[in-house]
């Protein structure tokens, strides 16, 4: 806190994302890396591509800490996220992308001699 500001350890747990074996396998061998993580100081789990529903809801009960989930297509919503006990979002490159590509479509009119706040440069 010296500078003024917190800092968050987000424990990032790959298994959804390159584990093997079935979802309980996963599920299992996520909830024993996070608290491993948590006993060791971190301060939040990232199950990154932890998707499902029910998943994300015994990932929050059985961690012994805030629990992170990525928000992409295929992910509970907002809401649903919220009622499961996600304590934080993520929105890795999701966001970065979509502005990417509406920063292309206004160069892409400027560059044709268009406007680049007609409906298609912006949509």
């Amino acid at each position: 806190m010296a500078a003024g500001t917190d800092l968050v350890i987000n424990a990032r747990v790959d298994v959804f994302l390159n584990g093997t074996g079935g979802d309980e396998e996963r599920l299992e061998e996520a909830v024993r890396r996070g608290n491993l993580y948590l006993e060791a100081g971190a301060d939040c789990v990232y199950p990154i591509f932890a998707a499902d529903a029910g998943i994300i809801r015994e990932l929050v009960r059985r961690i012994d800490g805030p629990v992170n989930v990525l928000f992409r297509p295929g992910t509970p919503s907002l809401a649903e996220l919220a009622d499961l006990g996600v304590a934080r979002v993520s929105f890795g490159h999701g966001l970065h992308r979509v502005v990417s590509g509406h920063t292309d479509r206004m160069l892409a009119a400027i560059r044709n001699g268009e406007s680049p706040y007609t409906a298609s440069a912006t949509s």
